[in-house]
């Protein structure tokens, strides 16, 4: 299944009310960011409102997406 898919997944299921999938590329977009260790880098949501990657990955509970590396 592709990352898109189970995005689509998460955001309707695990979530009430329901996500609307127009917010699937702005995951997509905050779990890259933050795979990257770019946290604060800000991103445009299709609501109009402006938030950090880890803002998104924190409110839309994409933890589990992202990719933690040991130090």
């Amino acid at each position: 299944m592709s990352t898109a898919a189970l995005l689509e997944h998460h955001l309707c299921f695990n979530h009430f009310p329901p996500i609307s999938n127009v917010f699937v590329p702005v995951a997509e977009r905050a779990i890259e960011l933050a795979n990257d260790g770019d946290w604060d880098e800000t991103i445009e949501m299709p609501n109009g409102i402006v938030l950090s990657a880890g803002e998104i990955v924190d409110q839309l509970h994409l933890t589990s997406f992202v990719t933690f590396e040991d130090d």
